[in-house]
């Protein structure tokens, strides 16, 4: 059981006749709300590619990837730092379903970016369903930039996805995958 702050959604549906039924809770000092957290197996890395002897970035960038085990994509790890160091920047990850942005989206998380330049690991809230064999794409984007920093090899080492630049090089990252609860 895990603590939270608030119950979402506020609206439940109702199955199957798929009627929406508001709920109300009286929220004051005091109140504590719980929910269940069904864990149906460990998360594990699932892709990775772990070469950034480069640095380079824009307002936004892609990395695709092919996933290996069906479930829920958990997390990402990128190998970034601040687009504005020293000041940390906030950024939005976004999840496509294929190669590229012109996909369907499957999630949206708000983050911020920061130094030093390493692996940043970023929990995803909607945490979307992915399927073994298919390409999905992580998209990181900024407001403003005033030096390089994503982490790139040139040299084409994962052979399941590309980055946005160039279809020959990699950005660095790391995806997580835990079994669906069906």
């Amino acid at each position: 059981m895990q603590e939270i702050g608030s119950i979402s959604p506020v609206n439940w549906m109702d199955s199957p006749s798929g009627a929406v039924n508001p709920i109300t809770v009286t929220i004051g000092p005091g109140n504590k709300f719980y929910r269940l957290v069904k864990r149906c197996g460990a998360e594990i890395l699932d892709q990775q590619q772990l070469i950034g002897s480069n640095a380079a970035g824009s307002l936004d960038q892609w990395q695709s990837f092919t996933v290996s085990q069906s479930g829920l994509l958990t997390k990402i790890e990128l190998w970034v730092s601040s687009p504005t160091s020293p000041a940390s920047s906030p950024g939005t990850i976004r999840i496509y379903a294929g190669e590229g942005t012109s996909g369907a989206l499957l999630a949206t998380e708000s983050v911020s970016f920061g130094d030093p330049g390493e692996f940043h690991q970023f929990a995803l809230s909607a945490r979307p369903r992915v399927t073994a064999g298919n390409q999905y794409t992580i998209r990181f984007s900024v407001a403003s930039i005033s030096v390089g920093w994503v982490y790139l090899s040139i040299a084409n080492p994962y052979p399941g996805g590309r980055a946005s630049v160039d279809s020959s090089w990699d950005y660095a990252f790391k995806t997580y995958v835990a079994p669906a609860c069906d």
